[in-house]
């Protein structure tokens, strides 16, 4: 296990939930900046990219086609910004509706969809 700070912390109680946080400091000994509960430390973990570098392409490209900033598709498809800049940047990938509202704004982006691998077993099991 990697040493802590341990600097004490003030707990922060709401009324009638229980404190799971452990009030002392889980960054490394002697770190910059402020001192951190080892829970929220682990709530900001970053998550990795979960889109795919053909999709982010081939949405950018359509959207270009269409003439539509970031903006107009987002209001267009029912979603903000920063959802089409990570779809762009292949940062996430969208969810089934969003995929299906991207395909009826933009058209076909001639990209298959990744899918879950649970349906593709579903479907391999009515077979059997």
């Amino acid at each position: 296990m990697t040493p802590r700070c341990g600097h004490p912390m003030r707990r922060y109680e709401i009324p009638g939930h229980p404190v799971l946080d452990d009030p002392a400091c889980g960054r490394r000994p002697g770190h910059p900046g402020p001192h951190i509960s080892t829970v929220a430390l682990r709530r900001q973990r970053p998550q990795g990219p979960s889109g795919s570098a053909a999709a982010a392409a081939a949405i950018r490209r359509a959207r270009v086609r269409a003439g539509l900033s970031q903006y107009r598709l987002a209001a267009a498809i029912g979603v903000s910004r920063s959802a089409v800049q990570m779809w762009e940047d292949a940062r996430r990938a969208p969810g089934e509706q969003s995929w299906i509202q991207l395909e009826l704004a933009l058209g076909p982006l001639g990209v298959v969809r990744e899918q879950d691998p649970e349906p593709a077993a579903t479907e391999a099991e009515r077979a059997a």
